[in-house]
């Protein structure tokens, strides 16, 4: 049978229905797997050069506290979220994750430590507040660094995981418990969120010690956290720390309720003789923040 036009036509038009078909499935295979996979690995190297911020500013601020440089600035700065990894606009993003996004916030009245001795009538209350990244990711899990008392934190979903404890030790000083505190607290109170790199900078202030240190007979410490979580978290530094030195169970107790964690330090004696010397030294940091501008206008 002879072939008409209508039917060549016909049938290129059935033809690009089916390979438009086609296009439109293979588009839609890729969206649903390929761009959050995409997605994701994107994420996950974000959270990975977020800590490694945290970790360059936890050394540099250690640095600018052991070094008692007063008055001197640092800075560092951090990406938020994604969104400068990806494609913006245009049809091409429908094939590129959605850039997720960050919150970078200092916080000065986030945590209390207080000290306390048997030398002190009552406890000393040293607020802490802390450095901070939330971030808002798409594909992958949600994750808060937190940087607290000098040491670093991740929050997460299943709890608090310590990175790098706080600057407190506690060791054998020749039948002496040495209880070494260093009370680094930020001021601020400021938050900035979206996807543009904000910078932080820091300075150390001139201000007065918290506490005498000095031979007594008990050392108590005491930390009131955000949540029971991050408590637990404190819990486990107190824990690790004495555990780290093999400082002996009858010298020290560990403990939460709470909020609040506590490590008290009784010595030798346990809390009859002047066996427990502190040590306590503080570092008070001022924290701003502020957009990076990325572009020429």
């Amino acid at each position: 049978m002879p072939r008409y036009p209508d039917d060549h036509a016909l049938s290129e038009v059935v033809g690009f229905i089916l390979l438009l078909a086609l296009v439109v499935a293979a588009l839609a295979v890729y969206q649903t797997y390929a761009v959050p996979a995409e997605g994701r690995d994107l994420e996950i190297a974000s959270m990975n050069a977020v800590q490694q911020r945290f970790i360059e500013y936890h050394g540099m601020v250690t640095a600018l506290w052991l070094s008692g440089q007063k008055g001197v600035a640092v800075s560092t700065s951090f990406a938020l979220g994604t969104a400068g990894s990806t494609v913006q606009g245009g049809f091409l993003q429908i094939l590129r994750p959605t850039g997720s996004s960050g919150l970078l916030g200092v916080d000065g009245t986030d945590g209390v430590m207080e000290v306390a001795t048997d030398r002190t009538p009552l406890p000393v209350a040293i607020p802490l507040g802390s450095l901070f990244y939330r971030s808002d990711n798409r594909y992958w899990l949600q994750q808060t660094y937190r940087y607290q008392a000098g040491g670093l934190f991740l929050v997460q979903d299943d709890g608090v995981v310590v990175r790098i404890p706080p600057p407190i030790s506690v060791f054998n000083g020749k039948g002496t418990a040495v209880v070494n505190i260093v009370s680094v607290r930020l001021y601020g109170n400021t938050t900035i969120g979206g996807s543009s790199p904000v910078l932080v900078t820091s300075r150390l202030r001139d201000t007065p010690a918290y506490i005498d240190g000095g031979d007594c007979q008990w050392v108590l410490l005491r930390v009131t956290a955000g949540d029971a979580a991050a408590a637990d978290a404190w819990q486990r530094v107190f824990t690790g720390l004495v555990e780290r030195e093999g400082i002996p169970p009858a010298w020290y107790q560990v403990g939460v309720a709470g909020n609040t964690a506590f490590l008290r330090v009784d010595g030798p004696s346990a809390g009859a003789g002047n066996d427990v010397r502190l040590v306590a030294g503080h570092a008070d940091i001022l924290v701003s923040l502020q957009h990076v501008a990325t572009g020429l206008a």
